[in-house]
């Protein structure tokens, strides 16, 4: 019986972490805009091709659609930390890397309070 009840215990801590785990930013604001990309641009390590896109935050992903067709091109998880307000505007930040490849280091949403990170 006392077997029976520490299992009771750990497999509730367990389901628990899982559970705090899986959960995004918990203050984390929905938000979503559109960017314009002159030039193929890598994000997350994929290329996304120039173009007009929806940018989509729904806490968990950062979608992105071609306004163009209306086509999910590509989704990452939504990671980076929490800032203390929301971006008033919609930011691309770029560098370039070793290869010479323009790549996104972070992404801030307008109304989004997450300085997205790929």
């Amino acid at each position: 019986m006392k077997k029976m009840f520490v299992l009771m215990i750990a497999l509730a801590l367990c389901t628990g972490t899982l559970a705090a785990q899986a959960v995004g930013h918990e203050k984390e604001k929905k938000a979503n805009d559109e960017i314009s990309i002159s030039q193929p641009i890598m994000i997350g390590g994929q290329t996304l091709a120039a173009g007009k896109y929806k940018v989509n935050c729904d806490e968990k992903e950062v979608t992105f659609t071609k306004v163009s067709n209306n086509e999910k091109v590509l989704t990452l998880p939504c990671k980076g930390k929490e800032m203390v307000k929301k971006a008033e505007s919609t930011e691309i930040h770029t560098s370039l890397n070793p290869a010479g490849n323009r790549i996104v280091d972070k992404l801030l949403i307008r109304g989004s309070n997450v300085e997205h990170v790929f």
